[in-house]
């Protein structure tokens, strides 16, 4: 599991629990587990019990494995991003920019939860953002490239990055597992490790560099002007449609063999056009409003069918 599908769950537990639920996560990988109880959930396996609603977030699960799914909830809600998902699902939720744009193969009963409007966020960015003053230049810059481990592309990054913003204090922030890279430009920044929130490193940078994960659109919330770097195809849909809505400039593939180039230049042209900059930060914040999951919550306790 990975920790931007973590998070997400993470983000409709909470959301459940506020409206008087008791969310339960099942078959945790041992790594994540940790991270999960210090959010106060409990943990439990899948075959304990049947659920009365039963969120699934897997790329890997087979027909089979949707099936013992099905048999284990009265209602099935499952995460589908690229709209490929067989699920005999009673709710479909992708909360993409890219949502509408898809044809999905579940069901006809199934009901749709599409677009930015049902985007999940955790507790931390329910609070309303509060507009960004928008500096000169650049003064703060926070490199986010997801939770995993990416250490040759953190290090291109960096590199980058001082490269094009050379009055700028760098700020790195990576997962718990992942290892900084051991060059000479990676001790000249900011460390950050396992940060449970990144909200408040996100709203005291002035621009980020980004992956195209959950990340995007917490950047988006805070209204932080981004780079944005496709680290792998399944984040396409997310850097394309953030580029098109105005909130991140495209600043390559990760494997890409020009990356830093057209990094620097994005960079570059963030940092000297603070009009960019604000128009970016306004169209994040008037896309992603951070009340993703509250509406899921409230749908699908609302309205789930009544299973025996």
């Amino acid at each position: 599991m990975g920790l931007g599908h973590l998070g997400r769950s993470a983000a409709l537990a909470q959301a459940f629990r506020e409206l008087g639920a008791r969310p339960v996560f099942v078959d945790v990988p041992a790594s994540c587990r940790f991270w999960v109880r210090s959010l106060g959930f409990d943990l439990a396996a899948l075959s304990s019990r049947r659920w009365d609603i039963l969120a699934a977030d897997s790329y890997r699960f087979s027909p089979q494995d949707w099936q013992r799914l099905r048999r284990q909830s009265r209602n099935l809600l499952a995460f589908d991003d690229l709209g490929t998902c067989r699920a005999p699902a009673d709710w479909i939720l992708n909360g993409h920019v890219y949502a509408r744009g898809l044809r999905f193969s579940a069901g006809p009963a199934a009901g749709l939860l599409l677009g930015p409007k049902f985007l999940p966020l955790r507790q931390e960015y329910w609070s309303p953002s509060l507009r960004r003053r928008i500096s000169p230049r650049i003064r703060r810059l926070l490199i986010t490239l997801g939770g995993g481990i990416c250490e040759a592309l953190t290090e291109t990054v960096i590199k980058a990055a001082q490269q094009a913003l050379p009055q700028a204090e760098i700020h790195v922030a990576i997962g718990m597992l992942a290892p900084k890279p051991a060059s000479v430009a990676a001790t000249a920044v900011v460390w950050h490790r396992g940060l449970m929130s990144l909200r408040p490193l996100l709203e005291s940078c002035d621009a980020a560099v980004t992956a195209g994960g959950q990340t995007i659109y917490e950047l988006a919330f805070t209204g932080t002007p981004a780079a944005v770097v496709e680290r792998g195809p399944d984040q396409k849909g997310n850097v394309l449609g953030m580029a098109e809505a105005g909130t991140v400039l495209l600043a390559g593939k990760a494997a890409a063999p020009g990356l830093a180039v057209h990094l620097r230049a994005a960079l570059r042209r963030i940092d000297r056009d603070p009009a960019l900059r604000a128009r970016m930060s306004e169209s994040g914040r008037g896309l992603i409003d951070g009340h993703g999951a509250l509406r899921v919550a409230r749908l699908v306790l609302g309205q789930s069918p009544r299973r025996p």
